[in-house]
């Protein structure tokens, strides 16, 4: 992703800082202060407002003058030709961005404000880094981590459960983070997923398989999923997957009462290297 560090360099008798500063005052919001992308929304006097902000005030904060749903075309036709600083730059990134570029860079930033993917389910009101989320759960919630890539969980008397109760665990494997959500419900299935809480340019790198331990074995194929999705849609959409109530009774009658299961997170990048090593017999 191109990125430019800013220098003083000389264009007669202005540096080329000084001439980033001119042409980014014109993209500051007056609401946020940080740098609008298009959609650019501008008032009545042509006072630029970021499309996020656009839509929280009701009159122009520059001056008081109606909102207007004509856009500052101009300012979006130069924005790809302009370079930008990261929004994260008060938490420790410091690359300069193209505007074509900034906002995929900004959604992939290690240095965006996250909260703990904890934060549920122990009531954590933490918020950091991405780069600092594993530390901080491995130390902050020690009994809801665990680390590598197979990891065995047990429900026991789980037939005495009668209400729905969700479980969640923070995993580190392959230098990356995931967040292991699994819920019973009141009528006896339960549902599984896995979201990914690390690099987003890596999330479709791992995939996930869950093997039960009981009277037979039953697999599921968990595919890897994004990272950052609202709580209440955990259990919901891609990766998630649901075992029925027969099934799960089954397999805890034949164990003595207890629901046994081992998740797999599997690099599969790695493992086509080594099917290719296999196959051409390196």
């Amino acid at each position: 992703m191109p990125c430019f560090e800013i220098i003083d360099i000389y264009f007669g008798n202005h540096k080329m800082a000084d001439i980033l500063e001119c042409a980014l005052h014109h993209y500051e919001c007056p609401i946020c202060k940080e740098y609008a992308s298009p959609p650019i929304r501008q008032c009545a006097g042509g006072h630029v407002i970021c499309n996020d902000c656009f839509y929280k005030v009701s009159l122009c904060p520059t001056c008081r003058g109606k909102k207007t749903y004509y856009r500052s075309r101009l300012l979006e036709i130069l924005h790809d030709k302009v370079i930008f600083p990261c929004k994260y730059r008060e938490e420790g990134c410091n690359k300069f961005i193209w505007g074509r570029d900034i906002v995929e860079h900004q959604v992939m930033c290690t240095f965006e404000t996250k909260n703990c993917p904890l934060n549920y389910a122990a009531t954590c009101f933490w918020t950091g880094a991405e780069q600092n989320i594993l530390p901080h759960c491995f130390k902050l919630h020690p009994e809801m981590t665990r680390k590598g890539g197979y990891n065995t969980f047990t429900i026991e008397n789980i037939k005495d459960i009668t209400k729905a109760t969700p479980i969640y665990t923070v995993i580190k494997a392959h230098g990356q983070g995931f967040k292991f959500c699994r819920c019973l419900y009141e009528k006896g299935h339960m549902s599984w997923r896995v979201i990914f809480v690390s690099d987003y340019e890596e999330k479709d790198r791992y995939a996930f398989r869950i093997e039960f331990k009981g009277d037979r074995n039953v697999y599921l194929n968990l595919q890897g999923t994004i990272a950052d999705e609202e709580e209440k849609d955990v259990f919901v959409g891609k990766g998630h997957q649901i075992l029925d109530a027969q099934t799960i009774k089954k397999l805890y009658e034949n164990n003595e009462g207890t629901l046994e299961y081992t998740l797999l997170i599997i690099d599969t990048a790695l493992d086509s290297l080594l099917e290719e090593i296999a196959n051409y017999k390196i």
